[in-house]
């Protein structure tokens, strides 16, 4: 494959790596990585240095701009992110974002490990956005963004303003949007933090309640579920009947991606999701059966 990076319109670019990789001549390699619903990823590898390259689809419209100057404030705050290296259109009019490649998808679930990834979180929840005002947070409507198509889904939908309005969700913290596992990579033992496309002004609460969840359901063990929630909680205190109703809000999200065929169905993954339903007093025992 020839040097595709000649390819793309660079809106913003200003570091030495970039311009080192447009003035090479000769073929670079190019590996496929894993890729989600919007975007397709690659590693481009030349004389050993390793960057990572997203393309997102015509359908899907992230601002690149936003994400490429928040990781480089993130950077400066020390929170371990991909350092962003420039951002741009390319042929067929798709978005690309370019950074630096951190490492293999997370895959060890230690104490250690799981420990750092709540503190990660933690971290991130700790910062003003006072203190990356600059970045332009987007702010959103809480249920047309998270739950997108849900008025198709009369139970789902009737079900999920009544907890929204208990828990009163709050739309004035730095979050991640979408903070888990998949979206953790390491490299000895250094963990990065990746994919900001969700990245805006929310609620905490519920980023970390969908945190939780996705490690319930989808982690080795439960005992890594509890875990990560301790650590957490002993920096960000939730009360127990908060946890129970943003719990409940994430599995109608998991639900709502069920039904479209959007999330990962493993061996035992509606067992645990049905174990969760039947202990969380605001779910309703016949969802899984919908």
């Amino acid at each position: 494959m020839g040097n595709l990076l000649h390819l793309i319109d660079w809106k913003e670019k200003n570091n030495r790596e970039i311009d080192k990789l447009l003035s090479v001549k000769e073929t670079l390699t190019v590996q496929s990585m894993n890729s989600g619903y919007e975007a397709e990823v690659v590693k481009i590898i030349h004389q050993g240095d390793q960057f990572v390259l997203k393309v997102w689809n015509r359908d899907s419209k992230p601002n690149i701009q936003f994400q490429y100057h928040l990781l480089q404030m993130l950077t400066q705050r020390e929170v371990p992110v991909s350092r962003p290296l420039a951002w741009g259109v390319d042929s067929k009019e798709n978005k690309v974002l370019l950074t630096t490649y951190d490492g293999h998808p997370f895959q060890t679930f230690s104490r250690k490990n799981i420990t750092e990834m709540a503190r990660i979180l933690s971290k991130i929840h700790g910062i003003s956005p006072y203190q990356i005002k600059n970045a332009n947070l987007p702010k959103y409507q809480f249920i047309d963004y998270f739950f997108f198509g849900i008025e198709e889904h009369q139970d789902l939908s009737q079900l999920l303003i009544q907890l929204v309005k208990k828990a009163q969700i709050a739309q004035s913290d730095f979050i991640h949007g979408d903070y888990h596992f998949e979206n953790i990579v390491e490299e000895t033992e250094t963990f990065t933090v990746i994919d900001w496309t969700n990245a805006q002004l929310g609620d905490k609460r519920y980023d970390f309640a969908w945190s939780v969840f996705l490690l319930k359901i989808y982690g080795i063990s439960e005992k890594h579920a509890s875990l990560f929630r301790s650590v957490y909680i002993s920096e960000h205190s939730i009360s127990q009947d908060e946890e129970e109703v943003l719990e409940a809000i994430a599995c109608i999200r998991w639900f709502l991606f069920y039904r479209k065929n959007r999330i990962p169905i493993r061996n035992n993954t509606l067992d645990k999701v049905q174990k969760i339903i039947k202990n969380n007093p605001y779910l309703n025992k016949t969802l899984l059966y919908t």
